[in-house]
């Protein structure tokens, strides 16, 4: 949609009589404007005509061009305008001094105003066919000119004092039109601002703060065709943009903004902002629902919902005169010192998914969230999907994924998949997008996520009595599930565990619940098997766990039947083990006077020996880890020599009798200990004279 060109001058703020422009040396002076208490916003301020006061702005629709004019007869022109960066304006001389109002509905196209006309206003107005070009009269009006919109090049209408307009279907030409105004028509108030939207639909507004519509192109030629309305109780209005056939808004020199509503019969009414204290906003403009409106003060204010709000967006301390804008991405301010701001006015729009169905599943819990945005030609900051389980309430942020959307002119489809959220719950979500002009939401939407299948963690028995038991379950309801057990006292078959109980459960989330269920009328002294099943609507079916299993304790008199059994076995065991103490008792007696004998006749044995050839017996071998413990028996007093593989040759001089002698195990019998290797031990005792041994293999 193209919006207005409409320029406001400082009112009755006298010009230079008309003459050729003077060569003006341009001065850039590149400085960044932000909003208060915000981030830097987009904009950037060029001095190009420094000293002098800016009066007109007006930039060709959908472009980087642009036209300002000043009060001394200057005017200056660029086809490279940016709001991040400085621009080449160049002088445009002719034979007039453009300082009172200028529009440029395309770029072989300008219309402006120049100096004063006697009775005040504008003087002689003129048209360029090129940017640059040639300056040629279209007509010299009797009141002065402070006021020009072109809705094309085809339609062009021009406010002046005492209420006077003209129009022209020919702009570039000498064809303009005075609307006729009958004899009975009273006086009207100064026409400081048009707007022609389409070639059958233009608003102006005046200095006794009356809005003046029409809304065919016959009405427009015709005095009689332009409804007018009071909306602003005599303030003067200063300003007027429409951003459809219905909505327009206008601003006064008391800091209001007008939103304005047009019925089918060209009536206003309006919805009155005090935007800006006492300050006087001087001009408006909008393209689609962006509008930007600038005061006395410095203070650039935004709208991106068609004049219903408004926020204070850029300040820069001096007296703005001008704003046009040719996009949402592009606006253009002037002011009376010399200079023009840059900057871009419109928020990244966000619209619907296409049909309005903004999610999708994409199974195992994931969904994609669907939406479109518009940035509008601005630089876009942050795309983001806002998701929360209550209305208004936002806890997660999931970013769009979509390529780069800064600079697009066109909507464009954005994404996010979710992953995490919980099964079977209501989410609530919206689209935001933010430039540098701040953030723009979308509608609140809802949807719901899909259950999923259920789960049995783990099962457990409690409470059980003979009669009675207790069913724990740790469950993952996948959202929403009822859960209830099977039972019998046969193993569990491939899906049915014996009977369903009476009883059932239901639980809510999406993480482990503990349920339980209880059964009765059970069997004393019985094994059950069960399992706990779950369902819901992604499992009708039903979900078991693992098959389990509990026994019942006994019945009383059974247990009391056990017990007297019990204790009629514990005293026959008790009897019986008396018994076999005694009998062990006697046997060891016995054992011991074996022993005794035994030990007697072995050492008159060896006295015998004694007496006649000594003799050396092992005894007995004790293998440790380090070590060997040989125990023997030696009939005489001798030297005892002991080898044998792995074993420390050990000499002793001993008596006769028995002995325990301690061999050091080598390094290698150390190592044959942890092999348990066999090896061939070697006792040699030498006594009177006579040298004997004895060898005994072991195993180490």
């Amino acid at each position: 949609m193209k919006g207005s060109n409409v320029q406001r001058s400082n009112q009755g703020r006298p010009g230079p009589p008309p003459c050729a422009i003077a060569a003006a040396i341009l001065v850039l002076a590149v400085a960044a404007l932000s909003a208060p208490g915000s981030a830097e916003a987009e904009s950037h301020t060029q001095g190009i005509d420094t000293g002098n006061s800016l009066n007109a702005v007006a930039c060709v629709p959908e472009s980087t061009d642009c036209v300002v004019s000043d009060s001394k007869g200057n005017a200056f022109y660029s086809t490279d305008v940016s709001a991040t960066a400085s621009a080449t304006w160049k002088s445009w001389s002719g034979p007039v001094a453009p300082s009172q109002a200028v529009a440029c509905p395309s770029s072989s196209l300008c219309v402006l105003a120049d100096g004063v006309a006697a009775e005040g206003g504008g003087g002689n107005v003129y048209y360029a066919t090129s940017l640059g070009g040639a300056w040629k009269e279209a007509f010299s009006p009797v009141f002065g000119v402070d006021a020009i919109s072109c809705a094309s090049t085809s339609l062009c209408v021009t406010g002046q004092k005492e209420g006077e307009r003209r129009y022209s279907t020919k702009p570039d030409s000498e064809e303009w039109e005075a609307i006729l105004r009958s004899e009975s028509t009273e006086a009207l108030g100064e026409i400081t601002a048009v707007d022609c939207l389409t070639t059958s639909f233009c608003v102006a507004v005046d200095s006794t703060g009356y809005i003046h519509v029409a809304n065919t192109q016959a009405k427009i030629k015709e005095e009689t065709g332009w409804k007018s309305t009071d909306i602003d109780s005599a303030t003067a209005l200063t300003g007027i943009a429409c951003t459809s056939t219905t909505s327009c808004v206008a601003v006064d020199g008391e800091g209001n903004v007008l939103d304005l509503t047009i019925n089918g019969s060209d009536e206003a009414t309006v919805a009155k902002h005090d935007v800006d204290g006492t300050s006087k906003l001087t001009a408006i403009a909008c393209t689609g629902l962006a509008c930007a409106t600038v005061d006395s003060q410095g203070n650039i204010f935004l709208s991106a919902d068609g004049g219903s709000s408004w926020t204070k967006q850029f300040a820069t301390g001096t007296d703005l005169t001008s704003v046009s804008c040719s996009s949402n991405a592009l606006c253009l301010a002037a002011d009376t010192m010399g200079e023009v701001i840059a900057f871009a006015s419109a928020r990244a729009s966000v619209e619907a998914c296409g049909g309005g169905g903004g999610v999708h599943p994409l199974g195992g819990g994931g969904y994609e969230l669907c939406g479109v945005v518009n940035p509008h030609g601005t630089s876009v900051e942050a795309c983001k999907f806002e998701v929360g389980t209550e209305a208004h309430t936002y806890t997660h942020m999931f970013p769009c994924e979509s390529s780069s959307l800064s600079g697009k002119e066109e909507p464009v489809e954005v994404t996010a998949k979710l992953q995490g959220l919980e099964p079977a719950i209501n989410y609530h979500y919206r689209l935001s997008v933010t430039n540098k002009n701040g953030t723009e939401s979308g509608p609140e939407e809802q949807f719901k996520t899909e259950p999923v299948p259920p789960g049995v963690i783990s099962e457990s028995v409690s409470a059980v009595t003979e009669g009675y038991a207790t069913l724990e379950a740790q469950i993952d309801p996948g959202g929403e599930a009822t859960y209830y057990a099977e039972y019998g006292t046969s193993p569990c078959g491939a899906s049915t565990c014996g009977t369903k109980t009476s009883g059932e459960g239901f639980l809510i989330g999406d993480t482990q619940e503990e349920g339980s269920l209880e059964i009765t009328n059970l069997k004393p002294n019985t094994t059950y098997h069960y399992w706990v099943v779950a369902t819901n609507s992604a499992a009708p079916a039903g979900v078991h766990g693992e098959a389990q299993e509990f026994t019942t304790p006994k019945s009383w008199e059974e247990i009391r039947n056990q017990e007297d059994e019990h204790l009629f076995k514990q005293r026959v065991q008790e009897e019986a083990k008396a018994k076999a103490e005694t009998e062990a008792r006697f046997a060891l007696a016995a054992k011991e006077h074996q022993e005794e004998e035994a030990a007697v006749a072995a050492q008159k044995k060896r006295e015998e020996a004694a007496s006649k050839s000594p003799s050396i017996a092992i005894v007995k071998v004790r293998v440790r880890s380090s070590s060997v413990t040989i125990t023997l028996d030696a009939s005489q007093a001798g030297t005892v020599t002991i080898t044998g593989g792995g074993l420390k040759k050990t000499v002793k001089n001993i008596a006769a009798g028995s002995h325990q002698i301690i061999v050091p195990l080598t390094k290698a019998g150390k190592r044959d200990h942890r092999h348990h290797k066999k090896v061939k031990i070697t006792v040699q005792l030498k006594a009177a004279g006579k040298t004997v041994s004895e060898s005994k293999t072991v195993k180490l």
